[in-house]
Formats: structure tokens, sequence, C-alpha cells
């Protein structure tokens, strides 16, 4: 029988790490709400319906979005793919698997804050809080749609 070393069990880090980006995100929509009287005053440039900055934030926002979504999906189809293969159960293999996995992770957290990180610069620059809002929404999607999971970070170690 092996003996479990002391000290915080890898899932309980990944969740604490997965809350933690997601308080994050709760309180970039805090700071674009709060940054809003330091640009009331700003006049906006005439003759233009839609800024630049509002079209290639858009751009940037959905296009982050979108990878963090496709990465997500390739995490789950890589792990289903490689449990899939009975040769490949070895237990340094499923270490290696969970290890990529919790990166994949990361970079997942990191690309869904970077969403609301855009929206924020946009609700400064526009001068409303009210831009802000659709990329939180997605970004906040987006983590709970990423919750991590024991079993699809630690498959079977």
């Amino acid at each position: 029988m092996q003996m479990q070393k002391p000290g915080v069990q890898p899932e309980v880090s990944i969740l604490l790490i997965w809350w933690m980006f997601l308080v994050s995100i709760v309180l970039l929509g805090v700071v674009a709400y709060l940054a809003r009287p330091l640009f009331a005053g700003t006049p906006q440039p005439q003759g233009q319906t839609v800024s630049t900055t509002l079209v290639v934030s858009v751009v940037l926002g959905v296009g982050v979005a979108l990878v963090s979504f496709w990465l997500f999906q390739f995490r789950k189809r890589a792990k289903q793919d490689s449990l899939s293969d009975p040769k490949l159960a070895s237990p340094k293999f499923l270490r290696r698997l969970a290890l990529q996995a919790l990166c994949l992770a990361l970079v997942n957290f990191v690309l869904n804050e970077v969403v609301a990180i855009i929206g924020v610069i946009l609700a400064i620059l526009e001068g409303d809080p009210i831009w802000f809002w659709p990329f939180g929404a997605v970004a906040l999607v987006l983590s709970l749609l990423m919750y991590p999971k024991r079993k699809a970070l630690y498959p079977s170690i």
C-alpha cells in the first residue's frame, strides 16, 4: 500500500486556480464599472458610427474565445483518444497525460480571462461599462464550461 504525502492534492490546486480566475473575471467587471467616471467627460469623435477600437476589440475577443473553446475541445478529444488505446494505459503515460491536461487547462483559464480583460479595456476606452458585459459574460460562460472535473484532469492515476 502506497502512502500519500501530506499536502494539497492536485485536483484541489487546479480547482483553487479555477476559482481565482473566475473571481478575477468578476472583479474586472467591477473595475469596468468603477472606471466609468474617469472617462465620462471624454468627447467621442464625430462622424464615426463604429470606432476602430470597438471593431478590433470585438474581433480580438471573439478570436480569443474561439481559440479557448477549440483548445478545450482538443483537450477532451486528446484524452479520449489516448485512453481508448489499452497499450497506453501505463502509470507513466497517465501521469504525463494528467500534466498535459493541467497545462492546457491553465492556458484555457488565461485565455478566458483575456476575453474579460479586452472587455475592460474597451469599456474604459469607450467610457461606458456596458461594453464589458458581453465580454465578461462570454468569459464567465467559458470558465463555467471548463470547470475542472477530477476525471477530466486525472484519469485513473
